[in-house]
């Protein structure tokens, strides 16, 4: 079963209709369903959209979404449509990533992130991922206004995501980890592939990283832009 959310919108999009009305039904998951524009929002069209959400007639998906990719290295990489199974995982604490290939604090951070991961290696109930939050939709409650953006999920059932927006160091991320679950987390001394001063080069050209970010601010974020879920 979804929620029904219906919001009115004044803005320049392909899935508004002509009265400005946008009515989406989001899944336990977190992802959407579009009403189609064409749909005149009415009491007797409102009443059936709800019917269907309860008869589980409409099924929300993901707005965008890449094609799951072959996991080869200690950070997983995430798709929308894998975001449930890797990220809230309730028998894992899952660090995630929402970056944009083209944002240079993403590119600083890709080293540090590598050896947070091979830190963990150790501990089955850690996950450190990333999603590309320019190709994928971000499921609710999660937001991306900026790129990096990093959640912490504790494992658990009904948890809530932990926005972390402390120090992007090594030192800084086990910190927010081990203050934000309720047990001790195993982290130990990196592999020594994961420190090679070439290191975020490749992985530059492997995520297609060739452009640049605009809107930092003294932000220590690149700007997300305009957001689709």
């Amino acid at each position: 079963m979804g929620n029904l959310n219906m919001t009115r919108y004044y803005a320049p999009d392909d899935r508004y209709n002509d009265t400005g009305v946008l009515m989406t039904v989001i899944s336990e998951e977190g992802w959407e369903y579009t009403v189609p524009k064409e749909l005149e929002f009415t009491y007797d069209n409102a009443k059936k959209v709800v019917e269907d959400v309860l008869a589980g007639n409409i099924e929300a998906k993901p707005y965008k979404t890449e094609e799951p990719p072959v996991q080869k290295k200690r950070v997983k990489r995430v798709v929308s449509t894998t975001f449930h199974d890797i990220v809230l995982d309730e028998t894992k604490h899952s660090l995630i990533e929402f970056y944009s290939p083209y944002c240079g604090h993403c590119k600083a951070l890709i080293p540090i992130y590598n050896e947070l991961a091979s830190r963990a290696r150790n501990d089955p109930n850690i996950v450190i991922a990333k999603m590309d939050a320019t190709a994928n939709s971000v499921p609710r409650p999660f937001e991306s206004r900026g790129f990096p953006t990093i959640y912490l999920v504790p494992k658990g059932k009904s948890v809530r995501p932990i926005k972390f927006e402390g120090s992007r160091t090594i030192e800084g991320f086990i910190e927010f980890m081990q203050e934000n679950t309720k047990e001790e987390l195993v982290f130990v001394e990196p592999e020594e592939k994961y420190l090679k001063k070439d290191q975020p080069k490749q992985d530059e050209e492997e995520e297609g990283n060739t452009g640049t970010c605009s809107g930092d601010g003294g932000t220590g974020q690149c700007s997300a832009g305009k957001q689709e879920l």
